[in-house]
């Protein structure tokens, strides 16, 4: 659900800058509830 939040302001040229750094964060989050273990070997 978070992923969408994010897709949405993609549009944005500044957004698309931060959004590599934003979508890794968000990845982060849904892997670390997911699989914990995966976030601690990253």
């Amino acid at each position: 659900m978070n992923i969408s939040i994010f897709s949405k302001p993609t549009t944005t040229p500044q957004s698309t800058s931060m959004q590599s750094p934003v979508t890794n964060l968000s990845i982060l989050v849904l892997s670390n509830k997911s699989c914990t273990e995966v976030n601690l070997s990253s």
